[in-house]
């Protein structure tokens, strides 16, 4: 049987900090990878449990659509691409959103921007209707940056979103802190409720679960209520934790390149807020997302042995994971790709 990961060891090559650092630096500025190697996934407390997963190739017929922002090398700009997991085919989407995912109902996909048509359109969240194909303006951004990381609530009536915080003068953007997020309903103005990273809404629409500065925290709508609910050891976290929920809610991933990690498990419950973890993959990913049914998860990988002798990450690849198997099968090599603008939004049925 595997061995479940000594969970208080970190990856401390100079190569691999410094290429970690690197693609973080990149990353901002664009509002994709932000791989800084610190403050990871193994610091995480709380009910963590699961068993090292096996990384032995073997087909797991995935299928649906794999949403990927990405730039070619020498690219000026990235593009929205889609990537066909059944057929294994890429082509660049019609749907130029910027950070789009798909709505609960698979009605919508909401975005913080018309790529397109970014100096047309006022800043804000858009959604596009995947039936009438209409894209329409859902809420107005709050600074003169474009936002990012929309998530639209399962009933469709409110969005959580990120901006970088106007506190301070130069912000540190490896700090959950430093960013702001931001709940709008429709046509209504934003309103900030929690200095934090990566939104996500409960199933019930009635939470708001990101990450701070200390951990995973849930915010209470109604009350305003805002708690610590998955803290870090040592009270210190960092961007590179990048987490994701399944459609349903009920599955996370948590990923951080710089511990070589991918925790997937179950949140067993909302309220209290309990997670248990049944698998840890070893794996340099970033930026995990769940399948429509929740059985596979797809994620971004490079290779940090020949980052470390050559400070460059290498052969990077979206890979695919299956939850029920426990294997892993490379999707696609992203190696003609800057790694730096590489970032997966999401996994849908079908565009």
């Amino acid at each position: 049987m595997p061995q479940e990961k000594d969970r208080t060891k970190s990856y401390t090559h100079p190569w691999l900090l410094l290429v970690l650092c690197l693609l973080a630096l990149v990353g901002v500025i664009f509002w994709y990878h932000l791989d800084l190697s610190s403050n990871g996934l193994s610091m995480l407390s709380g009910d963590s449990h699961g068993s090292e997963t096996s990384t032995t190739t073997a087909v797991v017929q995935p299928s649906g659509m794999i949403l990927m922002s990405m730039a070619g090398i020498g690219d000026q700009a990235a593009k929205l691409y889609e990537f066909d997991a059944g057929s294994q085919t890429l082509q660049v989407s019609p749907v130029q959103l910027f950070n789009p995912v798909e709505s609960v109902d698979g009605r919508y996909l909401v975005g913080a921007y018309v790529i397109s048509d970014s100096t047309q359109k006022p800043n804000g969240i858009y959604t596009f209707d995947l039936r009438t194909r209409a894209t329409t303006l859902f809420a107005q951004s709050v600074g003169t940056q474009h936002p990012r990381t929309p998530q639209l609530s399962p009933d469709d009536s409110m969005v959580v979103f990120n901006e970088p915080t106007a506190v301070g003068s130069s912000p540190s953007f490896f700090t959950p802190s430093s960013w702001d997020i931001y709940l709008a309903e429709e046509d209504g103005a934003p309103q900030l409720i929690a200095h934090g990273i990566y939104p996500h809404w409960s199933p019930d629409s009635s939470s708001v679960l990101y990450l701070g500065d200390d951990g995973l925290h849930l915010y209470d709508v109604a009350s305003s209520q805002d708690s610590l609910v998955y803290p870090v050891t040592g009270g210190h976290a960092s961007t590179s934790l990048v987490f994701s929920l399944s459609k349903d809610g009920q599955e996370i991933a948590l990923a951080d390149p710089g511990e070589g990690e991918l925790l997937v498990g179950g949140i067993t419950s909302w309220q209290p807020f309990t997670i248990a973890i049944t698998h840890i993959v070893s794996a340099y990913a970033s930026w995990p997302v769940f399948s429509p049914d929740g059985t596979k998860l797809a994620y971004d990988t490079f290779d940090p042995v020949q980052a470390t002798t050559t400070s460059q990450a290498t052969d990077p690849e979206l890979d695919v994971f299956d939850i029920q198997t426990g294997k892993i099968e490379q999707l696609f090599d992203l190696v003609p790709y800057t790694q730096s603008s590489f970032f997966a939004t999401d996994w849908v049925t079908n565009l």
